[in-house]
């Protein structure tokens, strides 16, 4: 096993690297983007299973000082400055899977982690069977959630009048009813604009602040942040070709977005937000329309991955799911102990909260309102302490809310 971080060592491996990524966030131009923008603070960081020319697999990692959200339900306990060796939503393990280079993999960490004087080791969104996950759990990991997430996927067919044949009666109905309640309420005011290209990167920035800062997202320190970090993200998908941001407009003024990158045939959907005014009327739903419509006719794309999240058009439109979850390994430090301690507590009172509303019937009930008490009132932080969003890329809430 060996650990990579010098630019040189690097570039021996991009071939290996770029034959196997398959998530947009640990592509080898993202991660580029990444380095280049954190000011020294942020650094790519290559376990190598073998030999880095011909590995027999590769797990890639960024090492940062980031803010670690730590919540009771919807309420911010904490949100301490830590440095973090993350690898990103569970495409970071390039190279075929197995348990021997599960095991290496996190044997190399825990010591890197002590060697580089990291507090945690955070694998986000690995599928729950996933080889890693089981050997980081068998090495003293827990989960970052009190439950799993579920991530939805649909295969999409070559038109929208197809992909709609393939729903259910109920699904059917709901496509087409919301677009027409939309639409009566404002038709020819509502526009849709879909940017693409490198020089549209400043007006995406621009209209997607312009409706992210007034969600509940935003509250919860989620979704879109107009942040250096982000920002590079989108400039260097743009500059491949792969990242697409579809915006409406009502009456000229940005009211609703949806955005994502494509990679290996997959589209992943990364934000999406809408006025909080234009609630009742639907807008999430009638934007969805038209950004899987342009989906399935883009040869490029096969499937559209919604993202972590129970939401009801996920359920709805998604033909396939697996369960995920986000594990932490802490270091055997003051701060590593209290850190676990504290995410410990806490998850153990929002898994206790969520059964006792679950089985009230209520739970449902009491996410919507509190998502609109914050979109309410956005510039409310959700505990009420200082706002620190501007120090981390927030890549929760992704793929939000449509009604």
């Amino acid at each position: 096993m060996k650990v990579v971080r010098s630019a040189p060592d690097l570039e021996r491996a991009r071939s290996f690297w770029q034959q196997w990524e398959s998530h947009p966030t640990v592509e080898w131009s993202a991660c580029e983007a990444l380095v280049a923008t954190g000011g020294g603070s942020t650094k790519t960081v290559a376990f190598v299973h073998g030999d880095e020319t011909a590995p027999k697999a590769m797990l890639v990692a960024m090492d940062a000082w980031t803010r670690t959200t730590v919540q009771l339900g919807y309420w911010r306990v904490a949100n301490p400055r830590v440095r973090v060796l993350s690898v990103k939503h569970g495409g970071g393990w390039l190279g075929p899977l197995s348990d021997e280079s599960a095991r290496a993999f996190v044997s190399a960490a825990r010591r890197e982690m002590r060697d580089e004087g990291c507090t945690m080791l955070h694998l986000e969104h690995f599928p729950i069977d996933h080889p890693l996950v089981a050997a980081a759990m068998a090495a003293g990991a827990s989960w970052m959630r009190p439950e799993p997430d579920v991530n939805w996927r649909v295969a999409i067919p070559a038109s929208w009048a197809e992909f709609t044949a393939a729903c259910s009666k109920n699904t059917r109905r709901n496509l087409k009813r919301y677009p027409e309640r939309f639409l009566e309420e404002f038709g020819a005011r509502a526009a849709v604009k879909c940017w693409s290209a490198p020089e549209d990167l400043a007006r995406i920035v621009e209209e997607m602040d312009a409706v992210a800062r007034h969600s509940y997202h935003r509250s919860l320190g989620a979704g879109f942040l107009n942040a250096p970090e982000q920002v590079a993200l989108i400039r260097a998908a743009l500059r491949n070709g792969t990242y697409r941001c579809w915006v409406l407009h009502i009456d000229g003024a940005p009211a609703a977005f949806w955005d994502g990158r494509r990679a290996r045939g997959t589209f992943f959907t990364d934000f999406t937000a809408y006025l909080p005014q234009y609630r009742d009327a639907r807008p999430g739903w009638y934007l969805l329309t038209k950004v899987i419509a342009d989906l399935c006719v883009d040869p490029a794309v096969d499937t559209i991955d919604f993202g972590q999240g129970d939401a009801q058009y996920k359920q709805m439109l998604g033909t396939e799911s697996s369960q995920e979850v986000s594990v932490a390994m802490y270091a055997p430090t003051f701060r590593g102990r209290s850190l676990r301690a504290l995410v410990g507590a806490t998850a153990g009172g929002t898994r206790i909260a969520r059964r006792v509303l679950d089985r009230l019937g209520l739970l449902s009930r009491v996410k919507r309102l509190w998502r609109r008490r914050l979109a309410d009132d956005p510039a409310k932080p959700a505990d009420g302490v200082a706002d620190e969003r501007a120090e981390k890329v927030a890549d929760k809430g992704r793929g939000g809310a449509t009604d």
